[in-house]
């Protein structure tokens, strides 16, 4: 995910679990609920070289982790 601020970083991400929800059905979010969570290393999360990780969960056995470095010349 790129984006020019923390604040629309965050609201893109969030957009993509959306979006990916509203393709499912009632049964589905209920059997199997998706969650995102983003944490960082240090505060300002979207800082040089700061460490974030982005993980989605989908129902309670599923989960899957990314992390990545912000640039140093951001």
């Amino acid at each position: 995910m790129t984006s020019p601020t923390a604040e629309l970083a965050m609201i893109r991400a969030y957009q993509v679990i959306d979006l990916y929800k509203s393709n499912l059905s009632q049964k589905a979010l209920q059997a199997r609920p998706i969650n995102l969570t983003i944490n960082c290393q240090e505060f300002a999360c979207f800082s040089p070289g700061n460490k974030v990780s982005a993980t989605v969960s989908i129902g309670r056995l599923s989960t899957s982790t990314a992390s990545e470095y912000v640039d140093l010349w951001r």
